[in-house]
């Protein structure tokens, strides 16, 4: 399996500098994640916070702990990433470093 939009096109990139997500272009003009995800909002706000959470405790940036949590999915090959900026690929190579538990994988699907 090969996921597309790992990062839940932007929702799960956000960076501590960058500030609200909602300020960045993409997330003011990209009408398919509108459709996408501002139907539960509610429910992915929870999901992003858990991840927020986790990624602070293990010092580290949200999407790398996003991209972690993919590498330690059976049937998972490849996630599809849309990089555009160094950091970008530093946070999708950082993840391999991150060692996700059990426990961090209960928190983070308990929404």
């Amino acid at each position: 399996m090969i996921p597309w939009s790992p990062l839940a096109r932007g929702l799960l990139a956000v960076r501590a500098a960058d500030g609200d997500s909602a300020s960045t272009v993409r997330a003011q003009t990209d009408k398919t994640a509108n459709a996408l995800y501002d139907r539960n909002k509610a429910q992915d706000d929870a999901v992003i916070a858990v991840v927020q959470k986790i990624s602070e405790r293990h010092g580290r940036p949200i999407a790398q702990f996003a991209f972690a949590w993919l590498t330690i999915r059976s049937g998972i090959s490849a996630p599809i990433v849309g990089i555009s900026k160094l950091h970008q690929f530093e946070d999708a190579l950082g993840a391999l470093e991150i060692r996700v538990s059990d426990e961090d994988v209960a928190e983070i699907e308990s929404p």
